[in-house]
């Protein structure tokens, strides 16, 4: 296989290089409705006295002297509209949960929100605040407000209190935090390419090149509880470690953007697929939109379209932290550091 010549690009300075975190959530990003109960705005005593009667949770019929039963009540959430999403673009996240099953007309009236890191210390407690509110809720509580750091796995859960006495706690969900600028990453992490026309012994010029490292896991970085992959690209990336394909459904990442005034990055979970002793992290690059130019619209002579087109295209910076209490790095993408690169099928 040829080996081809890497190109090391100088660590951005400017707000082009600004990352922040894109997302391919795999489910809905609407916001969670209050969770109020199935006749909001009604009065349920009312309801009740004109109807003598309603169905209950079993489907038999409850009448006004029944009390009202929370047993079985199931608590979901999300942060930032995502469930247990990796690289989130904000260090004071926001947090919405429904709740399903229990009787009717049941509805929240306080909840405790908590926040811990990754080995269970708290990080934020809301204390029971008496509010029907579910959605799209930060934890802050006095001195115990939220204080998230860039690169880091948190679990969160919340408490609901029901009108009907009874408590429904939501059991610990993980989510992480992106790198939200450049000063956030390694600085031994720069953007790596190939030089200009480089072309294969067949005189193919090489557009979408593979780049690769190998590099050694210990026995402790195996058994850690998380390993973050950051990967920021000028152009499409894929990331494979050990030959296996991180996120098989997710294409065409990340998304699109001006990369003239920023590059968007992504972050994988790799917990799983690390192996004690030597593993292999690889890209597969391609320009994507970083080649992409609109003329301009309509035939005006004044302006200029839109080009996103970079030459060098495609970069790609990555590092791999293990966080086990604290954060260790693993590899980064360095032209000095025994990165390789080898044109593909493309």
């Amino acid at each position: 296989m040829q080996q081809l010549p890497l190109l090391l690009l100088p660590k951005p300075q400017r707000s082009c290089f600004n990352c922040r975190w894109v997302w391919n959530p795999k489910s809905g990003a609407n916001a969670l409705n209050s969770a109020a109960g199935d006749y909001q705005g009604t009065d349920p005593t009312t309801w009740g006295k004109q109807y003598k009667a309603w169905p209950g949770p079993g489907g038999g019929l409850k009448t006004d002297d029944d009390q009202i039963d929370g047993v079985g009540v199931t608590v979901t959430g999300r942060v930032e509209h995502l469930v247990a999403p990796l690289g989130i673009a904000t260090l004071d996240p926001r947090y919405s949960w429904h709740f399903s099953g229990g009787g009717r007309n049941v509805t929240q009236v306080s909840y405790h929100l908590r926040v811990t890191d990754d080995q269970r210390a708290s990080v934020c407690s809301s204390g029971e605040v008496a509010s029907a509110t579910s959605n799209l809720v930060t934890c802050s509580h006095g001195s115990s407000a939220q204080r998230l750091e860039p690169g880091r796995v948190y679990l969160w859960t919340v408490s609901v209190h029901l009108s009907d006495g009874s408590v429904a706690s939501m059991p610990p969900q993980r989510f992480s935090t992106g790198l939200q600028t450049r000063k956030d990453w390694d600085p031994s992490a720069e953007f790596i390419g190939l030089p200009q026309k480089v072309k294969t012994a067949a005189g193919k010029e090489v557009v979408c090149p593979w780049l690769r490292k190998s590099f050694t896991v210990t026995h402790a970085q195996v058994g850690a509880a998380t390993a973050l992959l950051s990967v920021a690209s000028v152009g499409w990336h894929e990331v494979y470690v050990n030959g296996v394909k991180l996120e098989e459904a997710s294409v065409l990442i990340p998304s699109v953007s001006d990369m003239h005034r920023r590059v968007l990055s992504h972050q994988y979970d790799v917990a799983g697929h690390l192996r004690e002793g030597s593993n292999t992290l690889a890209f597969w690059a391609a320009p994507g939109w970083s080649q992409l130019t609109w003329p301009n619209k309509g035939g005006e002579s004044n302006t200029a379209g839109t080009s996103y087109n970079i030459s060098v295209a495609p970069l790609v910076m990555a590092q791999l932290s293990v966080c086990s209490g604290e954060c260790s790095m693993l590899v980064a993408t360095s032209a000095s550091s025994g990165w390789k690169a080898t044109p593909s099928n493309l």
